[in-house]
C-alpha cells in the first residue's frame, strides 16, 4: 500500500464510530451475521449479512467486527513502527554492506593479482646468468640471487621456490 492509501485508511478509521465492535450473538436482537456497536441505548447495527448465506455471513461479520477502527489504527501504528525500524536497520547495515562490498572487491583484486603473478619455478627451471627471487618456503621472505652455477643451486636449494628471471634495469 502507498503512504496515501495508508493515510486514507487512518482517516477513515478515525472518522468511524468507535467501538467496541462485535458480531451479533444468538438470543440477542442482533443476528450472528450482523456487526454491531454497543451503545448506551443498545446495539447499533453496522453491517447485516444475507440470511440466505448464514454461515458465510457469520464468518464475514466476525471478521468485520475484528477489523474495527481501533484494530486498523493499531495496525497502521505497527506499520509505521516497522518502517522506522527498517530505516534504522538499513542505516546501521549500510556500513556493513559497504564493508562487504569492499571485501568482495579486495578478493577479486587479489585473485586477479594471483592469476597474473609469475609462476613459481623449481631449481631445475633456472638458467645460469640470470637473477631470480628465491625463498625457502611460503612463510619465508624473498631474496634476490644471482644464478651462476645451476647444478649447485639444484643440489643446495632444490626445495626452494624461485620467481624470475629478474631483468636488471637499463643503465
Amino acid at each position: 500500500m502507498t503512504n496515501d492509501q495508508l493515510a486514507e485508511l487512518a482517516s477513515l478509521a478515525r472518522a468511524a464510530t468507535p467501538g467496541p465492535w462485535r458480531a451479533g450473538r444468538p438470543r440477542e436482537i442482533v443476528s450472528t451475521s450482523e456487526v454491531c456497536i454497543d451503545t448506551d441505548i443498545g446495539p447499533k447495527v453496522l453491517l447485516s449479512g444475507n440470511s440466505n448465506f448464514i454461515a458465510e455471513g457469520e464468518r464475514d461479520a466476525a471478521f468485520a467486527a475484528a477489523a474495527n477502527p481501533s484494530t486498523v489504527l493499531a495496525l497502521l501504528d505497527r506499520i509505521a513502527e516497522l518502517e522506522v525500524q527498517n530505516e534504522c536497520e538499513e542505516h546501521f547495515c549500510k556500513g556493513w554492506r559497504d564493508q562487504a562490498i569492499g571485501l568482495v572487491r579486495d578478493v577479486s583484486r587479489l585473485e586477479r593479482e594471483r592469476d597474473e603473478a609469475p609462476p613459481i619455478l623449481g631449481a631445475a627451471d633456472l638458467v645460469a646468468g640470470n637473477r631470480y627471487w628465491a625463498r625457502h618456503g611460503p612463510d619465508m621472505k624473498w631474496a634476490l640471487i644471482d644464478v651462476s652455477n645451476v647444478e649447485g643451486i639444484e643440489y643446495g636449494m632444490k626445495n626452494w621456490q624461485f620467481v624470475g628471471p629478474v631483468i636488471p634495469p637499463a643503465a
